[in-house]
């Protein structure tokens, strides 16, 4: 999720999220420092977990923060959206009583997933490959693929909606055009013996063919 605010923040707004992918919602969470404490959210049992995005709302303005470490059940480490995990974490400011949501696009995910190692001859996408997803050597390379992937199925739902339905089809196609060539570009170092190394490379613009 935090990949796809980097790209598309429109896509956690109010009006533009899955109600039925809402994690967690409530308020009166207390923000210090990069502690987000909500007590009785269960954060754990839900589902929520590092990486998502969650959307803090004081009454005045909204933002939208990446969740760093899920702490307890009550307690999140959150940081302002970072060009990339490895950077230290950056407080969004301290708050009381602040209104949150925390929504995934992680179906949407895994459906890209299984679309991309389709295209790859590996599980879980051809569930009787020889290969699968954990033996991909550097698993990372399929990031931005995957990104493009999960903002062309979501806007083609929204595309379905009254209103700005074409404008979200566009986009939706737009995306979709960026998939294919991100898939194409990928080159994948499968690790058959588990010792760190790649044994076999399979490209994405490489067309194989399987015998029934």
């Amino acid at each position: 999720d935090v990949d796809l605010l980097r790209v598309e923040a429109s896509l956690f707004d109010e009006a533009n999220h899955f109600p039925w992918q809402v994690l967690r919602s409530g308020t009166g969470a207390t923000l210090t420092g990069t502690t987000l404490a909500a007590v009785g959210s269960d954060f754990i049992n839900r589902g929520v977990k590092a990486g998502h995005v969650i959307v803090l709302d004081d009454g005045i303005s909204i933002r939208l923060c990446e969740i760093v470490e899920v702490m307890s059940a009550s307690y999140l480490e959150i940081s302002i959206l970072r060009a990339n995990g490895e950077q230290p974490k950056i407080a969004p400011g301290d708050g009381t009583g602040l209104a949150f949501r925390i929504a995934t696009f992680d179906p949407q995910a895994w459906e890209t997933l299984v679309d991309l190692t389709q295209h790859f001859d590996l599980r879980p996408g051809q569930p009787d490959s020889e290969y699968g997803f954990e033996e991909i050597l550097a698993p990372g390379v399929l990031r931005q693929a995957s990104v493009y992937g999960v903002l062309a199925r979501v806007f083609a739902v929204w595309g379905s909606r009254e209103g700005d339905g074409e404008a979200m089809w566009k986009k939706s196609m737009h995306y979709r055009g960026f998939y294919d060539k991100a898939r194409l570009r990928c080159r994948l170092g499968l690790d058959l013996g588990d010792d760190g190394f790649g044994d076999m490379e399979r490209r994405g613009g490489i067309i194989r063919l399987r015998r029934e």
